[in-house]
């Protein structure tokens, strides 16, 4: 019961068949595992939607034929009708000829966090939308130390700004930096970083040395 997701170990034949599953498995599907032992009311693979179920089943079969370990993410079908979506990980036993048994693996409801990165995914999506009519470059930043920081967002409008396309620079924050005049460089960072007395509330005005040459100001 400490063990997290479920666990399983699955023959292999003409039909893939759990012989094993733990009790758990009720709470991803919402039938008990009495159900999947041996197939007797129903498979596991009959709750994969279909959409998935040709990719769930080439990756697994593909790291059996390799020998190898696999994990694959798709959706089922629950009980009560509702999709989750689940994370499936698992290694396969062979004979002395090579051949694959059976595999054991686990299997984990990662509804929630995908759940999560949609609603991330559709922000960026509305943020970038809102930010791609104004004129100014608008940016986001996570800032972890002064040798990891990097931009989550740049809109489009840097390119005339800052004098790079933005999949230049999204991961390269230091490229940006380099441009800024030595002399105030410093001054800017610190305030970026959210550590002068001035918090993350603050507007400056620095000197620029755009690509082109030419020094601008920016604000």
């Amino acid at each position: 019961t400490n063990i997290p997701g479920v666990v399983y170990r699955t023959s292999i034949g003409d039909s893939w068949m759990m012989e094993y599953v733990s009790d758990n498995i009720s709470d991803i599907t919402g039938f008990p595992a009495s159900d999947f032992i041996e197939n007797t009311s129903r498979s596991y693979a009959s709750l994969i939607l279909d959409q998935d179920s040709d990719f769930a089943r080439q990756t697994i079969e593909e790291a059996l034929l390799e020998q190898k370990s696999f994990e694959v993410q798709y959706r089922i079908k629950h009980r009560d009708g509702s999709i989750h979506w689940v994370h499936e990980k698992g290694k396969a036993i062979y004979d002395d000829n090579a051949v694959a048994l059976w595999f054991d693996g686990s299997i984990n409801d990662i509804t929630s966090s995908k759940i999560a990165q949609e609603e991330i995914a559709q922000s960026q999506q509305q943020l970038e939308t809102i930010t791609e009519s104004i004129p100014s470059t608008v940016y986001q930043m996570h800032w972890c130390s002064n040798t990891e920081r990097t931009f989550t967002f740049l809109s489009s409008a840097c390119i005339a700004t800052l004098g790079f396309h933005r999949d230049e620079v999204l991961n390269n924050f230091d490229r940006v930096a380099e441009c800024i005049v030595s002399e105030e460089r410093s001054h800017i960072i610190e305030a970026l970083s959210g550590k002068s007395s001035k918090g993350l509330q603050w507007t400056e005005e620095f000197r620029y040395r755009h690509p082109i040459g030419d020094i601008r100001w920016l604000q």
